[in-house]
């Protein structure tokens, strides 16, 4: 399969790129973390049934993420929220960046 040269940056892919950008190992994050600094990426972290948005915070050396929070009260699900959350480097499986967001919006 031929890679479309303008879709091959993983960390930001460019404006017009319409490649699925395939999950990375989490040691490629790590290999570029001063590229994704600070920024909001998709995480897999082992124990967490679905990916979660995540970044990486320099300063603690470690990743923050939003985990989705549901709590019961007489049998009834209410008050969901997120909570920020922290993880050690090694914890994420893998990773991808977040997507562009659709042309038009400000």
């Amino acid at each position: 399969m031929k890679t479309d040269d303008k879709c091959s940056n993983i960390t930001t892919p460019p404006k017009g790129c319409n490649r699925t950008t395939p999950w990375q190992p989490i040691e490629t994050a790590l290999d570029k973390i001063t590229e994704i600094d600070n920024t909001p990426v998709l995480l897999v972290i082992k124990g967490h049934l679905s990916p979660v948005v995540g970044v990486w915070s320099r300063s603690e050396t470690k990743w923050v993420y939003a985990h989705f929070q549901l709590d019961m009260y007489e049998g009834e699900w209410i008050d969901a929220y997120f909570e920020n959350e922290w993880c050690l480097a090694d914890e994420p499986t893998h990773w991808i960046p977040l997507p562009e967001p659709p042309d038009g919006l400000e």
